[in-house]
């Protein structure tokens, strides 16, 4: 930062610029500051040897800015990221895992027959609906960097740092068990439940956050027309060899309610 604000000054001073503009964070140990500086030369010469430096307090306009850009990532309904949200860090996670060579964890996870529900008990009970499903969902996001987002309708997604796709499938399964044991029922006789698509990888080249989304997508879209409650594991082709090496049973699994 100093050596930026020194550069900055230089150039007012040998008058190859009229004025410079810095903003900068000046915090204390219990709060947050930010200030603004501005440069320029006192008079109407061409070269003076005085100069006005003007400071300005802008904390509140920075803490502002900040609160409208978390509004800008999160779900309204559940309080969890939205599908913004989603692709910014889909997008981060391929890129640390193709510097890192580090697995990147994604679920996909559709509530079951949410029209019924949402029909039977209406709008309002359909949210109460969702927002326990994000709990759910919000409590498995439990490492640094997992996170956990509604991405549009009844449609859920976990992004998750694992070492083992094995984890993965634990996570799933254990999600499946945790909706059924919310006891939401509807139509007297039915339980909400979910289906989850999993897919695990470390990223290449090639790979791109629509591409991942697709292929992960396709694996719910199994799990939703198989039956529904249950779990697509999706292991595709360019998927790097420490993950093709895993367990051939992880390559696609299905795991039916045991309900």
């Amino acid at each position: 930062m100093a050596s930026e604000i020194l550069s900055g000054l230089m150039t007012v001073v040998d008058a190859e610029a009229a004025s410079f503009y810095y903003e900068y964070p000046c915090h204390s140990p219990t709060k947050q500051r930010w200030f603004t500086m501005r440069v320029c030369k006192l008079g109407d010469r061409a070269v003076s040897d005085y100069f006005v430096i003007s400071h300005h307090d802008v904390t509140q306009r920075k803490l502002a800015e900040e609160r409208a850009e978390a509004l800008a990532l999160q779900d309204p309904v559940t309080g969890l990221g939205n599908r913004r949200q989603f692709d910014l860090s889909l997008q981060q996670e391929i890129r640390s895992s193709l510097r890192d060579q580090t697995l990147i964890g994604l679920a996909l996870i559709d509530v079951d027959h949410f029209k019924s529900f949402n029909d039977e008990f209406g709008h309002a009970a359909g949210d109460h609906c969702l927002c326990r499903v994000g709990e759910v969902l919000q409590a498995h996001a439990r490492r640094p960097g997992d996170l956990a987002m509604r991405i549009g309708g009844d449609e859920f997604a976990l992004l998750l740092r694992i070492s083992d796709p094995a984890n993965l499938l634990v996570i799933g399964q254990s999600i499946l068990q945790d909706v059924r044991n919310l006891q939401m029922n509807y139509a007297q006789t039915q339980v909400v439940t979910v289906s989850i698509g999993l897919l695990s990888l470390v990223a290449n080249r090639q790979l791109d956050g629509d591409a991942l989304y697709q292929e992960v997508d396709k694996a719910l879209y199994q799990a939703k027309i198989a039956g529904r409650n249950q779990i697509v594991f999706a292991n595709k082709g360019y998927i790097a060899d420490s993950i093709a090496s895993a367990d051939k049973s992880l390559d696609r699994i299905r795991t039916h309610s045991d309900v």
